[in-house]
This record gives C-alpha cells, structure tokens and sequence, in this order.
C-alpha cells in the first residue's frame, strides 16, 4: 500500500515536472537551445518550488479556520493538482511551438507562455478544491483560505515566470 502511494505520488511530480519543462522547452525553443533548456529547468522548480513553500501557509490558514484537512491529505491532493497542471500544459505545448514559432515578437512569446502556465495552474487549481475542501465543515471559509493562497501562489509563480521569460528574452 505504502509503494502504491509512494509511486503515485512520484508519478503526479513528474507530470508536473515534465508537463512544466516541456513548456519551458517551447517557450525557450525560439530563442536557442540554451534558453530551452534553462527554461525547461526554470519552470518545473518554479511549479514545484511555489506549492511547496507555500503548502505550509495553505494548512496554518486552513488550521486557524477550522477547516485544515489532514497534513498527509493536504500534500497529496496538492501534489494531484501539479500533476494534472502538468498534464495540461503537456497537452498545450503543441500549440504553444506552434504559435511561439510563428509569433512576430519575443513580448508576444511572453504573454503565450505566461496564458499557458496561468491555464494549466488554474485549472490544477480548480480540481485541488473539492478534493481539499469538499466536505470542510463550513465551505465559506475553507474558500476564503483557499483563495486567499491562490492569489498570492499564482502572483509568486507569475513573478518567477516573467523574471524568467525577460532574462531570456534579454540575452
């Protein structure tokens, strides 16, 4: 049972891993190999990195408003949610070659990756809640919290993104 939680738990953080550095890698492609592959790094620690800093933040608001699900649940569900996020910015990368090749500026290239990963952490996000939070003995405040660490989550990991696509796009 144990290695049945340890492999699923491995297999969603690299989706999340590899979902996030194919994006990095196609948001990187049109300015050389080197800018792929360090935006193919950047991107999944950035992901990564975000939840787990501020996973603690998530439970302690939780914990105050009476609504914390267990510490072991909580990391789960969050590490299901990366995963699917990185399920969908796999699937979006096709796309996103497609147009990042095609795209008249390196600004334009930007704003697609920085729609992408928005997207696909969004929707991560969407499912992560009833999975957290759909039995919370009050909804009102479990969604208060949750969205709360939503918004500064997605503005940490919207900063890193941005820094990472400029430095880029600067060299």
């Amino acid at each position: 049972m144990a290695t049945e939680t340890r492999s699923g738990a491995t297999r969603e953080l690299a989706w999340a891993a590899a979902g996030a550095g194919l994006t990095g890698a196609c948001l990187g492609a049109r300015l050389g190999a080197e800018a792929a592959l360090a935006l193919g790094l950047t991107l999944p620690a950035a992901l990564v990195g975000v939840a787990g800093l501020t996973a603690p933040a998530l439970y302690i608001g939780a914990a105050f408003a009476g609504v914390a699900p267990a510490p072991r649940a909580l990391l789960a569900h969050l590490r299901r949610g990366l995963g699917d996020a990185g399920r969908v910015m796999a699937g979006l990368a096709p796309v996103l070659v497609l147009l990042t090749a095609t795209a008249a500026s390196t600004a334009t290239v930007r704003l697609l990756g920085l729609l992408v990963v928005f997207a696909a952490v969004v929707l991560g996000l969407r499912v992560t809640w009833p999975r957290l939070f759909g039995d919370a003995p009050d909804a009102g405040r479990a969604a208060a919290v949750f969205t709360a660490w939503s918004v500064v989550a997605l503005g940490i990991g919207f900063h890193i993104l941005d820094g990472a696509l400029a430095a880029q796009a600067a060299r």
